[in-house]
């Protein structure tokens, strides 16, 4: 598994960094893409194939507003983003109401199709936001590396030392001695990628930010294990081989990009 998860990061990470660095419509579109196969993941984890089969008018119309939502973010801003999930949490729950007679848990499928929009598209449309802003390329990558330090710190440190789990019930595989090993290496990086590419960032809020990174980081990625377990999924999806789905990738990210979105807006 470690050769097969190295070896698609190899591929994956200059991919990544390449479209940080083109900005643009090019990033919006390759994260409205990202939203869309998350979005198709989380879809198969929260309904069944039945359930799937008789919401499929909205949950192709969630697509839609999945990529919508990051063409507003670099079009008009957050406003725009959350004008598209208030139009489309509209049409939902209109369509729950209009088939509450027939199927009573229209209601549920409802909620969980507005969370789902909530969950991937507002929360990665941070990113958009993020690149968008002042310095964006270079608090893209850092937000990059945060993340990618500190998933491969704590799974690292939880696959060589790792013996007392966490929260078993959740993820049967974290470990107390992973989540630690994953919060002190980031602090570490970002204060390293502080110095050399943010000078202009206080270091107070900076090791702040790091350490909150390091902190809602391994949460996002709790939070999606709860999801899969509802679910009685292992992974929620099969594409990115050693590290499971595209929601499994960016668990992590999901609650992390709006931590460093608000740094980058409120700081500089």
């Amino acid at each position: 598994m470690h050769v097969k998860r190295l070896l698609t990061a190899a591929v994956a990470i200059p991919v990544l960094f390449g479209a940080i660095y083109l900005g643009g419509w090019t990033f919006a579109l390759f994260v409205a893409g990202f939203a869309v196969g998350c979005l198709w993941e989380y879809y198969r984890v929260v309904f069944s194939d039945a359930e799937r089969r008789s919401a499929r008018s909205v949950i192709g119309l969630g697509y839609l507003a999945g990529a919508g939502i990051m063409v507003a973010a670099h079009w008009h801003g957050f406003e725009t983003m959350a004008g598209v999930l208030i139009a489309y949490s509209m049409v939902v729950c209109l369509w729950a109401v209009l088939g509450f007679a027939r199927d009573p848990e229209t209601f549920g499928h409802a909620a969980r199709l507005v969370f789902g929009m909530l969950y991937v598209p507002i929360l990665l449309g941070c990113t958009v936001l993020l690149r968008d802003g002042v310095q964006g390329m270079a608090w893209a990558y850092l937000l990059a590396v945060l993340v990618i330090v500190n998933d491969s710190a704590a799974f690292y440190s939880g696959s060589l030392w790792g013996c007392h789990k966490l929260l078993p019930a959740v993820s049967p595989g974290k470990t107390i001695e992973g989540a630690m090993g994953g919060l002190g290496v980031p602090v570490a990086m970002g204060s390293l990628f502080r110095a050399l590419f943010l000078t202009r960032l206080p270091w107070v809020p900076a090791l702040a930010m790091f350490t909150l990174v390091a902190c809602v980081g391994p949460v996002g990625d709790l939070f999606e294990s709860i999801l899969k377990r509802s679910g009685n999924m292992k992974d929620s999806g099969g594409l990115l081989p050693g590290h499971g789905g595209l929601l499994d990738r960016i668990d992590a990210m999901l609650f992390a990009a709006p931590v460093v979105y608000l740094f980058n807006a409120h700081i500089l």
